[in-house]
């Protein structure tokens, strides 16, 4: 158990092959790029209120206003205009190097996926490859349940970007029978592509209505479903509520970058344009009991 989120899970056979195995590349971050203006339209926005005094002098007809008028937009034009004149070489050449420094980076990540590739013949690489492989090809697959539970806030505006990043990956109202007991374990959203089964999940510090604290750190509970699911060859990723509720396109940046981990697949550069998820320290009971006095759900749920 991690003590932050996100908080993954990987079954053993699957996490020893992984570390035999070089990292999945990922493609750096891109950044927004502009070409400089000589003069940027934002640094004239400040003679607008100038112009407006220009307008108002011409209409009140004084010659004497309207001198003075003049004479302060002029004197504006040519500090802006000056001004930008001035920084411009300097906005350039900080512009040139963000992009040399962004090539080089890109050209970092290609020279690792070309290295990736060539490992990839590798027998040994192919050993630990087919390990992983066999390992997912025993996975115990869901089955469908009669959950009929309304979903929160949280879970409804997640399953959205899951859905869209993910399209026809993510399933609910799946679960897990338990031996000998009446109601399954059910995730609150099943990734499914192929042999690989995920169990994403959003957990929150406390319960909304009765204020009790909840998911804390270490719960006895949490490992022995853990233990469950690895035993039945699934991965797990927990978020926490805020991050799903705050960064739910790094959150699903986070699940495609362990699907590629264990697929063996780049990420695509479209998920370059999104941040990696910072993470979030896990809390105890002191800490959730702190976040319920504060209603600190409050912080993140009132987005919605």
């Amino acid at each position: 158990m991690s003590r932050t989120y996100p908080d993954i899970y990987v079954p053993d056979a699957i996490a020893e092959s992984l570390t035999q195995l070089p990292p999945i590349p990922t493609p750096p971050p891109r950044p927004y790029f502009q070409t400089p203006q000589v003069i940027p339209l934002r640094a004239l926005l400040p003679l607008a209120p100038l112009l407006v005094l220009l307008l108002i002098s011409l209409a009140s007809q004084s010659t004497a206003f309207f001198l003075l008028a003049f004479l302060l937009f002029l004197l504006g034009n040519v500090v802006l205009i000056g001004g930008a004149l001035i920084t411009y070489p300097q906005r350039r050449k900080r512009f040139l190097k963000r992009v040399q420094q962004y090539q080089k980076k890109y050209q970092h990540y290609t020279q690792q996926v070309e290295q990736l590739h060539r490992i990839e013949k590798v027998s040994d690489y192919q050993r630990h490859l087919q390990k992983i492989q066999n390992t997912l090809s025993t996975t115990v697959p869901p089955l469908p349940i009669s959950k009929n539970v309304q979903k929160g806030v949280s879970e409804a505006h997640f399953h959205t970007h899951l859905n869209h990043y993910f399209p026809g990956r993510i399933h609910t109202d799946l679960g897990l029978k338990i031996p000998r007991y009446q109601y399954p374990y059910t995730p609150d959203f099943c990734y499914i592509q192929g042999d690989l089964h995920i169990d994403i999940e959003i957990d929150e510090p406390y319960i909304y209505k009765t204020q009790k604290p909840y998911h804390c750190y270490p719960d006895p509970r949490e490992t022995k479903r853990h233990t469950f699911f690895l035993a039945r060859h699934w991965l797990i990723i927990r978020f926490a509520e805020e991050q799903v509720c705050r960064h739910p396109k790094s959150c699903c940046k986070a699940i495609a970058q362990l699907v590629g981990q264990i697929t063996r697949t780049p990420l695509d550069e479209s998920w370059s344009t999104i941040s990696d998820l910072k993470p979030v320290p896990r809390w105890d009971e002191a800490i959730a009991q702190s976040m319920v006095q504060r209603r600190y759900r409050d912080s993140y749920l009132r987005v919605f």
